[in-house]
């Protein structure tokens, strides 16, 4: 009788398995390729299930220890009807119907890049200034009030004199 392989056993050759030999552009080429594949795939799943209207497709960058080897980075790609509320690692697009353009309305990254961010902002070479501009504006919560203007929500409720404290 054959003995099979367990799932572990899998992941663990996997993990020890020398890395692919590509160089840098050639990595970055097949990167760029499997990003345009994964946004045609969310346009058309928008296109289908929420027909005639704006939508979101959301990127969630995605960091994942698999049977304790080293760190798997993937994509989640999904979309829905709304703005999301921002967060680390993750990118929103807007599929504007009556154009039939896609906007890029942000890109986060993680946690530990965004506080660098923000404490060495003049230090961020130009090339890194747009993703500066993201980091700079979620922190005075302007993508929050953005994402509530998106969904036709009020921003202006969000502090109301008759809520604050003033027993002090």
């Amino acid at each position: 009788m054959s003995k099979h392989k367990t799932i572990g056993e899998h992941a663990m050759d996997l993990d020890f398995k020398k890395p692919d030999t590509l160089n840098f552009q050639e990595q970055t080429a097949q990167d760029l390729s499997e990003w345009d594949k994964m946004i045609e795939n969310c346009l058309d799943v928008g296109l289908k299930g929420l027909p005639n209207q704006d939508f979101y497709i959301v990127i969630l960058n995605k960091h994942e220890v698999i049977f304790g080897g080293r760190p798997v980075f993937h994509l989640l790609p999904f979309v829905q009807p709304v703005c999301p509320s921002p967060e680390y690692d993750q990118t929103v697009l807007k599929y504007h119907k009556d154009s039939g353009t896609m906007e890029h309305i942000w890109t986060l990254p993680d946690q530990e890049t965004y506080n660098w961010y923000v404490d060495n902002s003049t230090q961020v070479s130009p090339d890194r200034w747009a993703l500066l501009n993201f980091v700079l504006r979620d922190k005075q919560g302007d993508l929050l009030r953005q994402a509530k203007i998106l969904n036709g929500e009020s921003w202006l409720d969000e502090v109301r004199p008759e809520t604050v404290d003033m027993s002090y």
